[in-house]
């Protein structure tokens, strides 16, 4: 697999697109079949992508991110994929009026927007109209997020607190009440392991799966825990949670790259 690739999961398979493979940018475009095990190529894209990211809306993946025209010149684009015809659409260029950094952790898709976020803000793409608009997620540096019910959830491993963003009413709040099920004494409110470097937070049906690296110290790693979260809309629209599993599911010192939710 290229390093730095794009991986999206559609059903049982996964998207791999560009990367970087023998140090060089790469435009190909993978599919791996979670079902019978194997890859297969697919019609590259039209130009070589970096700093990207992507979603599927409809059947079709938006990979938003930079081509570069010269060794100088730079220019963010959208490139579309039909999965259903396997081609690729006519190539969008960005608003020049919207300013976008280097985007990073991802992004999500909610209400048939893709939601996206540089080192300073927060942008929201619509491509029915291929509009560029700003969004109020930026009082939070949320990354690796997920989304369940058109409800944005990210660990903040800095604070120890499970976010949520409600895009109807636009502004954050907080998970409460997150408990664990283990007949061991434990306190009632989020215990989470703490975490200095990094979180992903994944939707699995209608539960959150939070990975989160197993830490020595500051600076070693010793494995991977897994948190499972039930959640619970109450009357006045409070998010609750019930934490039903919190294990180290591997042990060593890994990295990860990306995490999918697949069905097979």
């Amino acid at each position: 697999m290229p390093a730095h690739g794009i991986f999206v999961a559609v059903g049982s398979k996964i998207y791999v697109l560009g990367g970087v493979y023998h140090s060089s940018v790469t435009s190909s475009v993978l599919i791996i079949d979670c079902t019978t095990h194997t890859v297969q190529p697919v019609s590259s894209i039209p130009k070589p992508m970096g700093d990207t990211v992507a979603g599927t809306i409809n059947g079709k993946i938006y990979v938003v991110g930079e081509c570069e025209l010269s060794k100088c010149v730079v220019s963010k684009r959208v490139m579309v994929l039909n999965r259903e015809k396997q081609m690729w659409e006519p190539e969008m260029m960005m608003n020049p009026g919207v300013k976008i950094g280097q985007l990073w952790s991802g992004c999500v898709v909610m209400e048939g927007k893709i939601y996206m976020r540089d080192s300073v803000n927060s942008f929201v793409y619509e491509p029915k109209e291929r509009k560029w608009e700003m969004e109020m997620l930026n009082s939070k540096k949320w990354e690796y997020a997920c989304v369940v019910d058109d409800m944005l959830y990210y660990y903040d491993c800095r604070k120890n607190k499970l976010r949520v963003y409600d895009t109807k009413h636009k502004c954050w709040g907080l998970v409460k009440g997150v408990e664990r099920t283990s007949a061991e004494p434990e306190p009632s409110r989020l215990n989470l392991p703490k975490s200095s470097w990094w979180s992903y937070t994944m939707s699995c049906g209608e539960k959150l799966v939070v990975f989160l690296p197993k830490e020595k110290d500051r600076t070693k790693a010793t494995g991977i825990w897994c948190v499972e979260i039930a959640l619970e809309r109450r009357q006045g629209g409070e998010i609750w949670g019930k934490v039903e599993r919190c294990d180290a599911v591997i042990n060593g010192d890994f990295f990860f790259v990306r995490c999918l939710a697949v069905m097979v």
